[in-house]
């Protein structure tokens, strides 16, 4: 399989370093089978990001900057292996710069397959190496690569802890299946991941959702409602875009949220959003 790079179509340097690291690493695991541990030419590296980035892509972004192995790198966006490059997995760097946040639009096609005429989006990249890539597992014999299983029938029920009540990434799951059944394409930072939680875009149309799990004390609950909405506000910076929390639907979160001011909610647009177990979902302005 060979592609066609999208070119030119961002501005951020840093960003197209790893951009390129991880369509040349799909290209090899996803488009060729690849079975072993990727290893990348830093060149290889550095012609991709010159392609996708306006900007100069210098080979120090590659060797220094970009290489979470040396001393006088920015950001852990990859791993040195001797001479080459491979791509950073979510989690090996504790979370800390491993990938750009808001690179790209979701919908943004970055590469074709020429074979196929198929093109290929950001959030098909970031989907593939957030769930599949970050949980693959090396073993030390042959380095054979096995991928974690993703279920596409999902029993929610089944997915809440001991309590029976819904933790944050469970959510996540079940408003990424609702929004995507209705045409949406979601980004989501599961787990510790930082970032927006939900990232959906349809069209031209943007929805940011900060979700929050049951907690396990009334106090706990309190916390959580007061830090999901600072957390909203702060990511207000898109005056086209909806914005709304994620909340297990529980008495406590529905008091909560019914004794914030009416004044408040219309001039923010906030909407909460109340989610059951079972894939039910309310949304309440």
């Amino acid at each position: 399989m060979s592609i066609i790079i999208k070119e030119k179509i961002t501005d951020n340097v840093f960003g197209a370093v790893w951009l390129a690291a991880l369509i040349l690493t799909y290209n090899e695991i996803v488009l060729k089978n690849q079975l072993n541990e990727v290893l990348l030419r830093q060149s290889d590296i550095q012609r991709i990001a010159q392609k996708l980035c306006t900007g100069t892509v210098q080979s120090a972004r590659v060797n220094q900057w970009c290489n979470g192995d040396h001393s006088n790198s920015s950001y852990n966006y990859l791993r040195a292996v001797e001479s080459q490059r491979k791509l950073t997995k979510i989690g090996e760097f504790n979370n800390y710069r491993e990938y750009p946040e808001n690179l790209l639009r979701l919908d943004t096609q970055v590469f074709v397959v020429e074979e196929t005429n198929q093109g290929v989006t950001f959030g098909e990249l970031f989907e593939w190496f957030s769930k599949d890539y970050s949980k693959a597992i090396y073993t030390d014999d042959n380095h054979s690569l096995g991928y974690g299983s993703i279920s596409t029938n999902k029993d929610y029920q089944n997915e809440v802890d001991a309590t029976g009540e819904l933790q944050e990434d469970n959510i996540k799951d079940i408003l990424k299946d609702h929004l995507e059944s209705k045409g949406w394409k979601t980004q989501l930072a599961m787990g510790k991941i930082h970032g927006i939680d939900i990232d959906a875009y349809k069209d031209k149309d943007r929805w940011i959702i900060e979700v929050k799990g049951c907690g396990s004390r009334d106090a706990m609950r309190v916390n959580y409602f007061l830090a999901i909405l600072g957390e909203i506000l702060q990511r207000m910076n898109d005056t086209k875009a909806k914005y709304s929390i994620a909340l297990p639907n529980m008495k406590q979160y529905r008091n909560l949220w019914s004794k914030l001011p009416r004044l408040a909610k219309e001039k923010t647009g906030v909407t909460a959003l109340f989610v059951n177990a079972n894939g039910k979902i309310e949304e309440i302005f």
